[in-house]
């Protein structure tokens, strides 16, 4: 038996016991669902080594927003997460998380059945964009020339049934603020698929004004790792694959000697180079530099 259908015989089994065939709605086959589950566990050596629970619990949530794992409509990604036990030292512990990608939180909206067109789109430097409002509402126009480039914005609008029209427009400057104010603002989804949550940032925005918004907001608002509200986890931070490059970034133009004192300090033993450093320290460094931000 390939590794693929192992994967796949051990996710269904997984997910049958958990009941997540009860949640799935009508357009998402089952088999599709563990199909596209046993892929993305297949083509990730971190979710290979998930906590099991939290996988198990992150795909019932995706299934219970009716979206597929399948990097498009929803991703499941792996996160350190420091575990505390009582007398015993911290663990980091390898949990898997529900993502919804931008199609899959446009997909959501629709189903409310009161949205007749929904769409978000990056505008790069070619592309003709333009948006207006008049005494007959707000207007837009967008050819795209299929160059790439550079983007410089990226907005959303919503048909509703009724025919009005709701848009929301941000330029790059304000997507980069939303990205900087996010923990992971520098690697994860938004170093791998920035325009993709360009998209989902400015769908944020236009979520607020949308029929069923607190859900499709709260929807944005998963992996987007910023404080919205009280919610937002402060004890987790995205796995890489190499904590030491992503520890490397964070400290790009800093004084190094004034800063090894400081990595000294907190590892418990003196360095000279971040080469030093072990997986986990450097994990630990890139979660206390980033906390830092907020």
């Amino acid at each position: 038996m390939s590794d693929l259908a192992v994967i796949q015989k051990d996710i269904e089994a997984g997910l049958i016991a958990a009941g997540v065939e009860s949640v799935l709605p009508a357009s998402v086959k089952m088999s599709t669902f563990v199909r596209c589950a046993a892929v993305a566990m297949a083509s990730s050596s971190d979710l290979k080594q998930a906590n099991t629970d939290s996988l198990i619990m992150a795909l019932t949530q995706c299934a219970k927003d009716g979206l597929v794992p399948d990097n498009k409509e929803a991703a499941i990604l792996t996160f350190n997460t420091k575990v505390k036990h009582q007398g015993k030292p911290d663990e980091w512990v390898k949990k898997a998380q529900y993502l919804p990608m931008i199609d899959g939180v446009m997909k959501r909206a629709r189903m409310s059945g009161q949205i007749a067109v929904l769409s978000s789109k990056a505008v790069f430097n070619d592309d003709q964009f333009d948006y207006w409002m008049d005494e007959n509402g707000e207007h837009i126009n967008y050819r795209p020339s299929f160059k790439g480039g550079d983007m410089r914005l990226a907005f959303a609008f919503a048909k509703l049934t009724s025919c009005e029209l709701i848009v929301e427009v941000m330029s790059k400057a304000d997507v980069d603020k939303i990205r900087a104010s996010s923990k992971t603002g520098t690697y994860g989804p938004w170093a791998d698929w920035y325009d993709r949550m360009a998209c989902k940032a400015v769908m944020h925005r236009l979520a607020k004004r949308l029929p069923n918004s607190s859900e499709i907001v709260e929807m944005c608002e998963q992996g987007m790792n910023m404080d919205f509200d009280a919610r937002t986890e402060k004890e987790i931070i995205p796995h890489v694959e190499n904590p030491l490059d992503k520890l490397a970034v964070l400290i790009e133009g800093r004084d190094l000697a004034a800063f090894y004192p400081w990595v000294s300090k907190n590892i418990g033993s003196e360095i000279t180079e971040i080469k030093q450093l072990s997986d986990a320290q450097a994990s630990a460094l890139v979660e206390k530099l980033e906390n830092s931000k907020q």
